[in-house]
């Protein structure tokens, strides 16, 4: 479908494409017995593409995966997440109690990642970072000629983030240099302007914020978030076309 759905700005409706990605039932809360495991249930589900599917999609579906083997979960949580082993490998959001905040649930990032179909060297805005997982995903996705930024409203979950990454790099051998975080609300103006070929939302955005979020775009720079109860993506086109 297309349109602007509830926004009041006639800019937002004409400067953005919505879609919902997918209206099927997603089965979570499985429990798999690896990192392995869990990414050929994936594979199975949000990152299937038919025989008779676009070449694009199912390379970008490929790439994806390969991200989700490279950048395990578990190298995201705390240390007494991974010592108990509770549910690492079950599909489901995460809860870290300490630091007061969920991550989503695996297939949520698969479905984002593959409507957002990053690309090498993309600019990348992952909007409530929390642990880090999903900003170093899209970092693996866009490679070392691309920029990723971790964006958290608390300066502790931001430098959780960023430690977990930094962790992750020394101990895996991957270059994430052009991965960083910073505390700040996404909802006020960005100091340097910047704008992003690709834009993460981790939580469901109130109408009333949609136009702030889509002003963050480059021409032609995708938005993928909760909206209105549903997952949806959102392109900025160019203004000549809008």
């Amino acid at each position: 479908g297309g349109g602007g759905g509830d926004d009041d700005s006639d800019d937002v409706r004409s400067s953005a494409f919505l879609r919902t990605l997918f209206t099927s039932f997603v089965r979570a809360d499985v429990a798999c017995s690896s990192n392995a495991a869990l990414v050929e249930r994936l594979r199975r589900g949000p990152l299937n593409v038919p025989a008779s599917g676009d070449d694009d999609e199912r390379e970008t579906c490929a790439r994806i995966a390969d991200a989700l083997l490279v950048v395990p979960r578990d190298r995201f949580l705390t240390d007494e997440m991974r010592a108990t082993g509770e549910r690492v490998w079950v599909d489901s959001p995460l809860r870290f109690a300490a630091l007061h905040f969920n991550t989503s649930a695996p297939h949520m990032y698969a479905m984002t990642l593959r409507a957002l179909a990053l690309r090498r060297g993309e600019h990348v805005l992952d909007v409530g970072a929390g642990c880090g997982w999903y900003t170093a995903i899209a970092g693996y996705l866009v490679g070392e000629e691309g920029v990723v930024l971790g964006l958290e409203h608390r300066a502790e979950l931001a430098a959780f983030g960023a430690d977990n990454v930094r962790t992750f790099e020394r101990t895996s051998g991957l270059n994430l240099s052009h991965v960083s975080f910073e505390a700040r609300n996404v909802f006020l103006p960005d100091p340097e302007e910047r704008r992003w070929h690709a834009v993460h939302v981790a939580a469901c955005v109130p109408a009333s914020h949609l136009a702030r979020l889509l002003a963050l775009l480059a021409d032609n720079g995708r938005l993928a978030t909760p909206f209105n109860d549903r997952l949806v993506l959102f392109t900025r086109l160019p203004a000549a076309s809008a």
